[in-house]
C-alpha cells in the first residue's frame, strides 16, 4: 500500500506534540481536512507507548510501523527529538506561524501506587513492566500475579 498524500489547501499550520497513536490520528485527521501539520516527537521514532512498551506478541512492530508510515505519508512533517514545552516552547511554535498546538503527549511514565510493599524488589508499575517485557528482560512473575512464577 502506498503512503497517503495530503493536499494542503488550508493556509493554517497546526503543531501536534506527540507521535503516538493519538497524535498520529489527530495529524491524519487535520491533514485530511487540508491543514499543514507538523508532528513534534521527543523520541527518534513514531509510535509512543506502542513502540516503547507493547510487546510484539500483542501487536507486532511491523504492523503498527507500516500503518503509521502509510498514515503519515506525504504532507505531514515530523520533527524528532523535540520536547514541546521545553524546546520548542509553545510560544516558539506560535512565533513560527502555527495557529494551533495540539498536545497529545500521552503517559511516558508509570505511576506508583503508595501501598505497603510498593518499594519491594520485583514490584513494577505497568509501564516499566511492559517496557521490560518488550525489551526481553527476564521478569519473574509470581503466582499472585497469575504467572505461576515463570520467567
Amino acid at each position: 500500500m502506498r503512503p497517503r498524500y495530503y493536499t494542503r489547501h488550508i493556509d493554517r499550520r497546526v503543531a501536534v506534540a506527540g507521535g503516538g497513536p493519538a497524535g498520529i490520528t489527530a495529524a491524519v485527521e487535520l491533514a485530511s481536512m487540508g491543514y499543514r501539520v507538523t508532528i513534534y516527537e521527543v523520541g527518534d521514532g513514531l509510535g509512543g507507548m506502542l513502540r516503547r512498551a507493547v510487546p510484539g506478541f500483542r501487536l507486532p512492530d511491523e504492523v503498527w510501523r507500516r500503518e503509521f508510515e502509510e498514515a503519515v505519508g506525504e504532507g505531514i512533517d515530523v520533527v524528532h527529538g523535540a520536547r514541546v514545552g521545553c524546546n520548542p516552547t509553545i510560544g516558539d511554535l506560535f512565533e513560527r506561524g502555527f495557529k494551533a498546538v495540539l498536545l497529545d503527549v500521552g503517559a511516558s511514565n508509570g505511576r506508583k501506587i503508595f501501598i505497603t510493599g510498593c518499594d519491594y524488589q520485583g514490584v513494577h508499575n505497568a509501564l516499566s513492566f511492559m517496557a521490560a517485557v518488550k525489551d526481553e528482560w527476564p521478569m519473574l512473575v509470581g503466582e499472585r500475579a497469575g504467572g505461576g512464577g515463570r520467567r
